[in-house]
């Protein structure tokens, strides 16, 4: 017998994402999308991160399926892509995108 599956009363709320930036090491503007943990305290943030010719927009359907309303979800656009500044799909190094990686995390933070 097949049975339907159960949704998480959590799940079933999806979060509205607050679009944000911040200008990296090099002065790039870099942007992204936060979703605030639900409730009170927030248990952890969650970075997530596009393929390479996407953007993080693409991956705003796990903030509501991987259903962890305790944490705050992150969802960067990398430099070239998507609504961040630079040249469209081009990073002068894979150790910018690791600085500029580094940026995000103490961006968010200073969230708290």
């Amino acid at each position: 017998m097949l049975h339907e599956p159960t949704i998480a009363a959590s799940a079933v709320e999806q979060r509205v994402a607050q679009e944000r930036s911040f200008r990296s090491h090099d002065g790039t503007e870099i942007f992204y999308r936060y979703w605030p943990a639900v409730g009170q305290p927030a248990r952890g943030a969650v970075v997530l991160f596009h393929r390479g010719h996407e953007h993080g927009g693409r991956m705003a359907h796990l903030v509501d399926e991987l259903d962890m309303p305790g944490h705050a979800f992150y969802a960067w656009d990398a430099r070239g892509n998507g609504r961040s500044a630079g040249e469209r799909g081009y990073a002068p190094s894979f150790a910018a995108l690791v600085r500029d990686i580094d940026w995000l995390v103490r961006e968010i933070g200073r969230d708290g």
